[in-house]
């Protein structure tokens, strides 16, 4: 188990990334408007940096909802690699079933 203020530091970073995300996608692209004035440009670049940094939508880990694990997260179901195979193995996961050959 992680420790929870890594959680919730994550948390943090999702939320703050969404509250964000329109703000920084219009400044980007008024930064790549080829009609815009240099003057212009350098204004909204300065906007953009103004953004927190904890808004970025890359530095959001995505990590496992039962553990809090950050490595080894399967995106189909949102946990670590460890859980979906205990879960596999006791039948919780419909259609997954342990590999024979």
């Amino acid at each position: 188990m992680s420790k929870t203020s890594m959680i919730y530091r994550n948390l943090e970073r999702l939320r703050l990334s969404k509250k964000y995300e329109a703000k920084r996608k219009e400044l980007k692209k008024l930064i790549k408007d080829p009609n815009l004035d240099w003057k212009e440009k350098m204004e909204a670049m300065n906007k953009l940096n103004d953004l927190p940094r904890k808004s970025i939508g890359i530095r959001y880990r995505r990590r496992c909802a039962l553990t809090g694990r950050p490595r080894g997260v399967h995106r189909e179901f949102g946990i670590c690699r460890n859980k979906i195979r205990e879960l596999a193995v006791l039948g919780y996961l419909p259609g997954v079933e342990q590999a024979s050959w």
